[in-house]
């Protein structure tokens, strides 16, 4: 499960004072759920009661900080015997991190659009993490070969947990969606929201976290998008393979020196 949350831009400075002064209170450098909760270090002195009242105090924050959430999630098995199992053997086989991003990244965007408009660029912060390699190349697929995307898709950059309250915000997100999602009944929303408004008052005027499971029927289109990318990209390295070999003989031409037999 990747989990995200989404705010403009330069509210997000004020979240990241108002989460400092959290941590500063608590004693530490920065939250991670499951490193409280099981004594890691820096937090040898945690524990699950003491995780659960930090939670409690970031709640009101996120609340009030924050537009609306995303969770991603899809199962291990699904992904290994119906999406990597049955793509085309020279289609790039993204993990079920990567897939999960390419899922967050349309999501979000498919929102972002009713809430702020066509014109909304969106930009996201990854953790560091050995798995950002992943989600940078489906970031860039996504914009260079989904063309409803290209427009919208701004940057994406990765971060520490230390270096952006957002994500540690995240984190709890993520890891509470993913010990739910085994049991979380889904609710069918029959029409988009119209406004973040909307959707605020939908969920009790607190912050909607919208949840997208990836089933079993969405991976045949999943998987026709993977293997036309890649043909894309396959295409479009003969043809800057070509391009160069073009330049080259336009620079130089053929020799006019005659080959004279010895």
């Amino acid at each position: 499960m990747l989990g995200g949350l989404i705010q403009r831009a330069h509210k997000w400075h004020h979240f990241n004072r108002q989460w400092a002064k959290l941590l500063k209170k608590a004693e530490i450098p920065y939250s991670h759920l499951i490193a409280m909760e099981n004594k890691e270090s820096p937090f040898e002195n945690w524990g699950k009661e003491r995780t659960q009242e930090f939670i409690k105090h970031t709640i009101p924050l996120v609340e009030q900080e924050v537009a609306w959430g995303v969770t991603v999630a899809i199962d291990y098995s699904l992904h290994e015997k119906e999406y990597r199992g049955k793509l085309h053997p020279r289609a790039h086989k993204d993990s079920a991190y990567g897939l999960c991003a390419r899922k967050l990244f349309e999501s979000v965007y498919i929102t972002a659009k009713q809430f702020y408009g066509v014109e909304v660029i969106l930009n996201f912060v990854f953790e560091d993490s050995g798995h950002f390699g992943e989600a940078l190349r489906v970031f860039n697929d996504c914009k260079a070969h989904i063309p409803e995307l290209s427009v919208q898709l701004g940057k994406i950059t990765s971060g520490q947990k230390s270096e952006f309250c957002g994500l540690q915000a995240a984190d709890f997100l993520a890891s509470h969606g993913r010990r739910m999602e085994p049991v979380l009944k889904i609710t069918t929303i029959e029409k988009p929201y119209k406004s973040l408004a909307e959707a605020r008052a939908g969920a009790g005027d607190k912050i909607p976290v919208f949840h997208f499971a990836i089933a079993e029927e969405m991976l045949p289109e999943m998987r026709d998008q993977a293997e036309t990318i890649s043909r894309e990209k396959k295409w479009a390295k003969r043809a800057r393979g070509f391009e160069r070999r073009r330049r080259v003989f336009d620079n130089h031409g053929p020799d006019p020196t005659p080959k004279v037999a010895p």
